[in-house]
Order: C-alpha cells, then sequence, then structure tokens
C-alpha cells in the first residue's frame, strides 16, 4: 500500500510546491470529501496558513479544488470550505473506461493465443 501525500517528506531539491498541493488534494481526500476549512487543512498537513492559501486558489484555478462560502465579508474565506471538485470523478471515470478497454484487449489476446474465453466473476 502506498503511503499519502502528507507523509512525504519535502526532500531539498525537490519540486517542493507540488508535494505541497497533493498534500493539501490528499488532506481534502479524507473524512468523505466534505470539505474542510483552511486551518483544518493547515492543521492537517502542517503547511503554513498563507502557504495552504495560495495553493487552494492554485488548485483552484486549475479546476481541481471548489470554494464553497459559509460567510460574507472582509475574511469570508478565511471560513469557507474548501472541496475536491468534480473533476476527480471525471478523471476516475476517465481511469476506469482505460481500464477496461486494457481489459477486454487482454481477453481478446487470451482468446486469440488459447481459443478460450476467459471467465469473469460479476
Amino acid at each position: 500500500m502506498t503511503r499519502p501525500f502528507s507523509h512525504v517528506a519535502i526532500e531539498s531539491g525537490g519540486n517542493q510546491s507540488v508535494v505541497k498541493a497533493m498534500r493539501v488534494l490528499d488532506c481534502l481526500f479524507g473524512d468523505s470529501f466534505s470539505g474542510k476549512t483552511i486551518e483544518q487543512i493547515h492543521q492537517a498537513t502542517g503547511i503554513p496558513i498563507t502557504t495552504t492559501w495560495r495553493l487552494l486558489k492554485s488548485l483552484n484555478a486549475a479546476g481541481w479544488v471548489v470554494e464553497v462560502a459559509t460567510s460574507s465579508g472582509k475574511n469570508a474565506h478565511w471560513a469557507s470550505s474548501w472541496k475536491v471538485s468534480d473533476k476527480l470523478v471525471a478523471v476516475a471515470a476517465q481511469y476506469r473506461r482505460q481500464a477496461l478497454a486494457d481489459i477486454q484487449a487482454i481477453e481478446r489476446n487470451y482468446l486469440t493465443v488459447t481459443g478460450e474465453n476467459l471467465a469473469r466473476n460479476e
């Protein structure tokens, strides 16, 4: 089993921003994708709050997270909840389609080589 990004040590010389952004995403995957405030993300990842804010804004611009406003006013963004966007679902669906295509190719190859169909337990 692979370890989640929240446990990845940031090594000198690596792309720290990418690792930190992945740690933020990994944090947002928890708790049934219910969303977290900047403070909760900061506490869970150990990433400074201002860096967390910049990473969330970048992930938002790339379409990976959405901000759900919970209040209005000058400092509303600090109270907002952040969630993983539907882009994750799109990527998962694309992965599933490709995985099924790969499996079907293996089944066709097996049939060609052996003359038998692979048994499926569905």
